[in-house]
């Protein structure tokens, strides 16, 4: 079974592993990927890693680091990429109102035509494209054989938009042998700095900008503090809302106990995941955007430590039973999460093995290699049952 794969975040060497997961499950992989990308708020340039055992060709793109508007100019040489692979299954995980998913989806219809193709999509909000992407939009629904969704919400949202064919709902994975419970002496110097601290270590990674909800996490450690408890806050990331939660922590009197971080490689957040004692992903949904997924949950899951979220988008689906879930926006009880986890150890306990077995079982490469090889295989017989 030969498939070709296009994904613009397959520069992160870490995403690659799932077509590595996939090789050595007996499909023939080729990949098709941009010379970089902005990934996790960090300019990443495609570079080869060991665990590459697959086919890869890397073009330069125009409009970089835009979603809808990218595509690549060397036409002619994707044109022979395709024809010459001549894939069973073509996977455009691009989403579908994509000029990208739209110009693969034309050479795909002409270098190989008998191809299967698979679309992908971590849309949760249903609003109306604008011109030209309302138009790629149409054009990819009509012309693919299938659609795998990242969130639940993503199913209806697909079937409300018109697409009566197979739609899949398969999350995104993580390297569960780098992400995992580590000993201290592989820990960065950085972050043996906070192993010292002997507060109760609340952490956030991510992007640091409105939506993500910092601000509400910033006033529950605020009022943490002005109740006794021993804790400190450390924000992993990039973003332009960095001066604006300065002046917050200033105002909640915490600036000592808060501590930011740029945006750590992916081969640093383990070490970051084991030296805090929870982390929070407190993201708010707003009219065009909530939590697609929460990838971070499920890294810190797999490094045993408890997790809270906000109810936004995905975030409860991912956590199940393996963590706290407050209602976005409230700060009481945040707040309180976090002082659950500060006074009860076995809770904490509890919550880290969860966390560790739910994100082997359900959310490891190998796992989701799987399911997508359950997938490639029923549309290349044509016998297919959808989630």
């Amino acid at each position: 079974m030969r498939i070709l794969i296009t994904w613009h975040a397959a520069v992160e060497p870490s995403y690659r592993k799932l077509f590595s997961e996939l090789a050595l499950q007996g499909a023939e992989i080729k990949l098709i990927v941009p010379s970089q990308w902005i990934e996790g708020g960090r300019l990443v340039k495609y570079q080869h890693a060991d665990s590459d055992v697959y086919d890869i060709s890397v073009f330069n793109t125009i409009f970089t680091n835009h979603i809808r508007a990218f595509f690549y100019p060397a036409v002619r040489k994707l044109y022979k990429e395709i024809s010459d692979f001549n894939p069973d299954i073509i996977h455009i995980m691009e989403e579908p109102f994509s000029l990208a998913a739209a110009q693969f989806m034309l050479l795909a219809k002409s270098a190989a035509p008998k191809s299967k193709i698979v679309l992908f999509s971590f849309e949760n909000i249903d609003f109306p494209q604008r011109f030209p992407y309302s138009r790629a939009q149409s054009f990819n629904l009509k012309n693919s054989d299938a659609i795998v969704v990242v969130p639940e919400e993503g199913i209806d949202l697909w079937k409300n938009r018109g697409f009566k064919k197979h739609i899949f709902h398969i999350p995104i994975g993580i390297d569960t042998n780098l992400f995992r419970k580590v000993s201290g002496d592989i820990i960065p110097e950085l972050i043996k700095d906070i192993q010292r601290n002997g507060a109760f270590k609340i952490g956030y990674v991510g992007r640091i900008v409105k939506e993500k909800g910092v601000d509400t996490l910033i006033e529950a450690v605020g009022r943490l503090k002005k109740k006794g408890k021993c804790c400190s806050l450390y924000i992993v990331g990039n973003g332009d809302c960095k001066d604006v939660l300065a002046a917050e922590i200033e105002e909640n009197g915490i600036k000592e106990y808060v501590k930011f971080i740029p945006a750590l490689k992916q081969e640093d957040l383990p070490g970051f995941y084991n030296v805090i004692d929870a982390l929070v992903l407190p993201s708010n949904t707003t009219p065009v955007w909530k939590e697609q997924f929460g990838r971070v949950i499920v890294e810190a899951m797999a490094c045993e430590t408890p997790v809270i979220g906000s109810s936004s988008g995905e975030i409860p689906n991912v956590i199940g039973d393996a963590g706290l879930v407050f209602p976005e926006g409230d700060v009481t009880v945040l707040a309180d999460c976090i002082e659950r986890l500060i006074e009860d150890e076995n809770l904490r306990k509890e919550y880290a093995v969860r966390g560790r077995e739910g994100a082997v079982k359900n959310y490891s490469w190998k796992s989701i290699a799987k399911e997508y090889i359950r997938m490639y295989e029923g549309l290349c017989h044509t016998h297919i049952k959808a989630d």
